[in-house]
């Protein structure tokens, strides 16, 4: 935005210069003749009044009113005045749409990630963390699966129990066999977060890919659509 600034500023520049150099020509302009002239005209008249003191005095009239002037306007002067009040204007536009993308700038725009691909993120990276323990591999685990079910189906999950979650897990027409495996993995997480049990590692690769299954079962179709088109 700041080049825009130098270009109204040059243009300025020149219908400033433009108006410098039509100056002579106002300046020039004809004026009415000032009350001295006036006063001092006709010389002989006074003398003529002076040399005869008995005589009436005829030679005395009311001054004249001022008459207003009017200076001539080329086009030069017009075009000058013209622009500069484009200038302005464009100058006052320029300054707004400066202020408005810079206010745009300071809130960007949040990109929001559908609730699928933010469960397929989160499962990838906890695969791949070897830094955590059974404890707290299980709080992410069932965290990433309830924060699913919240943004999919709107199930407040993340702040339900176990015995309040598992009754809304029978309205999601879900297949037999994966409701039944969600179910046991939901009751399984308990034990592991609350009690420290210990979990071997062959379930922890069998409950990801439970959630995995779930969570592609369940997905949107549009974006099942999407995806075939894709690959």
């Amino acid at each position: 935005m700041r080049r825009y600034f130098f270009i109204f500023l040059l243009m300025g520049c020149v219908g400033g210069a433009g108006i410098c150099l039509n100056m002579d020509n106002i300046l020039a302009a004809p004026t009415s003749p000032s009350i001295d002239d006036r006063a001092s005209s006709g010389p002989d008249q006074k003398q003529e009044a002076s040399s005869s003191p008995g005589s009436e005095m005829t030679d005395i009239h009311d001054i004249k009113s001022l008459e207003r002037v009017a200076l001539p306007l080329s086009f030069t002067t017009i075009a000058g005045i013209a622009f500069i009040g484009f200038l302005v204007c464009a100058t006052v536009i320029a300054g707004w749409l400066y202020w408005r993308q810079r206010k745009k700038n300071m809130h960007p725009i949040e990109i929001k990630i559908v609730p699928d691909e933010k469960a397929f993120q989160q499962l990838a990276a906890l695969e791949t963390d070897n830094t955590l323990g059974d404890k707290e591999y299980y709080f992410r685990l069932s965290t990433i699966f309830r924060e699913y079910l919240e943004g999919r189906y709107g199930i407040d999950a993340p702040e339900m129990t176990t015995e309040e979650l598992l009754p809304q897990l029978d309205k999601l027409a879900l297949d037999r066999t994966l409701n039944l495996g969600i179910k046991a993995f939901i009751g399984s997480c308990d034990p592991v977060k609350f009690a420290n049990e210990r979990v071997p590692e062959e379930k922890k690769i069998t409950d990801v890919s439970l959630v995995k299954m779930f969570v592609t079962t369940t997905r949107p179709e549009e974006q099942d659509d999407t995806t075939a088109e894709q690959t």
